[in-house]
């Protein structure tokens, strides 16, 4: 099974022009950076979400359409992962706290 998640995490870090630094099977997750944004990214399977790609960012999350689902989304991945995070209302805060903590688990 460790063959098929690789597979599909560098399959999506090709089709998304991501350059891989890390990847690990057992969390289903691969950090790297993407070439047209220039900026980290991580690549992760969610059990309740499933494949996703996420752009470290800074934005005015609090007029965004997608703010509910991205809070939705790690906290649920925090949870998958069994990682503490700060109370916050900010995903972008959210988010670096999170891939940080996850690229300290990787490497």
């Amino acid at each position: 099974m460790d063959k098929r998640i690789e597979e599909t995490l560098l399959e999506m870090a090709q089709a998304n022009q991501i350059e891989v630094e890390n990847l690990n099977t057992e969390y289903g997750i691969l950090l790297g950076r993407s070439v047209p944004f220039n900026v980290r990214t991580v690549i992760f399977i969610s059990a309740k979400h499933g494949m996703q790609v996420w752009y470290e960012h800074e934005g005015d999350c609090s007029s965004c359409t997608r703010y509910t689902q991205c809070i939705e989304l790690l906290w649920d991945l925090a949870d998958e992962m069994n990682i503490k995070l700060e109370k916050t209302d900010d995903p972008t805060k959210l988010a670096d706290e999170l891939f940080n903590k996850l690229r300290g688990l990787m490497l």
